[in-house]
């Protein structure tokens, strides 16, 4: 199983530019683990999206988010929403396995744990802060895409995982595809 996390706060102008979109946050933020989820799992076999509104705001903005992602042997649980303060500490990325758990949180900059039920790697059963690599947003990506254009290599990921994160996404936010 998935769970994964991505918050924000914003105001009233925020929120109108936002409405515009079918899915609220879940278009603008949701996307942002979807994309990790679709390309740790694949193809879901069923979305339901929940694309809710809290509060008396009469913008219409889909505020309150949570997409279900169904796989044959596993489940993802996408949820965001705006009325969080700081939010960018409490983002978090959550895989839970029959071994244990691994938790981002945050996201930026990454803090990893993981939690094992028995040994694996380098590490015993139990709890682990794992180090992370220094992080700088975007930097890896522009990287592959300098050397793919001076190598005539193709990206890292290609087209068809991209258009697959897009049709999910429009899927998590109940857009015809």
């Amino acid at each position: 199983m998935i769970r994964a996390t991505i918050n924000t706060h914003i105001g009233a102008g925020q929120r109108i530019d936002l409405a515009k979109y079918r899915g609220g946050m879940m278009f603008e933020l949701g996307a942002h683990l979807i994309d990790p989820v679709v390309r740790l799992l694949g193809r879901p076999n069923n979305v339901t999206p929940y694309l809710g509104r809290s509060g008396a705001h009469a913008d219409g903005l889909a505020d309150n988010t949570v997409a279900i992602f169904e796989y044959a042997n596993a489940m993802a649980v996408v949820s965001s929403s705006t009325p969080q303060p700081n939010a960018s500490s409490h983002r978090s990325f959550e895989v839970l396995g029959t071994n244990g758990t691994a938790l981002v949180n945050p996201i930026e900059p990454p803090r990893l744990q993981i939690d094992l039920a028995d040994a694996s790697g380098p590490y015993l059963s139990g709890r682990h802060e794992v180090p992370m690599p220094n992080y700088r947003r975007y930097a890896p990506e522009f990287a592959d895409l300098a050397d793919a254009i001076q190598s005539s290599r193709t990206l890292a990921f290609e087209p068809d995982g991209d258009l697959l994160v897009h049709e999910t996404l429009m899927r998590a936010c109940d857009m015809d595809i």
